[in-house]
């Protein structure tokens, strides 16, 4: 069971990392407030359903919270840099349109 773990878990990231490139990557100006924060709660939905391990392996496991856990606390840390980034974005945006 660990090893289903160990899969989903790594796949859940690779799904949060992608979905995060496919709304920054050719991005060339900040991103505001409300569209930020649906962006990066579509990308953790998706990452939280791609860990979605089977239901038997949750109950049974003793362990999947702990992977669990390590993923919000991944998506966590990603997420307060990409806040902390898309403001200093804003502020040079903005900076220069003046």
């Amino acid at each position: 069971m660990q090893q289903e773990c160990d899969i989903a878990f790594n796949q859940s990231i690779e799904n949060y990392n992608q979905n995060l490139r496919t709304h920054f990557q050719n991005r060339n100006e900040p991103f505001d407030t409300q569209e930020l924060f649906l962006v990066l709660k579509e990308a953790r939905e998706g990452a939280i359903e791609e860990f979605g391990v089977i239901g038997d392996v949750r109950e049974k496991y003793p362990n999947y919270d702990d992977y669990l856990l390590r993923i919000q606390d991944i998506i966590n840390k990603q997420e307060e840099m990409i806040i902390t980034i898309n403001e200093n974005l804003a502020e040079k945006y903005d900076y220069q349109k003046e």
